[in-house]
């Protein structure tokens, strides 16, 4: 696929929905924290994520890492950099690692092992889940 295109869909998709937990973590700060906690991620993460929100927007911001460096009132500004400049960094490894001559072997490897891959990603999404539930 051309670069242009492909580049511009991506970054679209990876930074539409930032902006909006960023809102709602700055929206309702300690609320969503709460929120966050009944869902089953436990206080060390949203600690560490607190204290390291700017390197958490560079490198992963998922829904949980947005509301949390809203909460944390992270300058609006600040945000959309971090996230800009590390979603472009993102695609850009990812872009160089696609055309990777020894890609095609892990492409073949993972779709040797998609069962146990599968199952292994189930576990890990709803274990923190069953833990909460254990616990409480």
């Amino acid at each position: 696929m051309p670069l242009a295109p492909w580049f511009c869909v991506a970054l679209a998709r990876r930074l539409l929905e930032d902006p909006v937990f960023y809102y709602v973590g700055r929206r309702y700060e300690d609320r969503g924290a709460a929120w966050l906690r009944g869902r089953g991620v436990p206080e060390k993460a949203l600690r560490w994520c607190r204290d390291a929100s700017a390197w958490a927007v560079v490198l992963e911001p998922n829904a949980i890492v947005c509301a949390l460096a809203g909460a944390a009132r992270m300058p609006v500004a600040r945000f959309a950099a971090l996230n800009v400049g590390g979603t472009v960094a993102r695609l850009a490894a990812l872009r160089l690692l696609a055309g990777h001559p020894k890609m095609g072997a892990v492409l073949d490897f993972v779709a040797a092992a998609r069962a146990p891959l599968l199952c292994g990603a189930v576990v890990a999404a709803l274990l923190p889940h069953a833990v909460s539930k254990a616990r409480g």
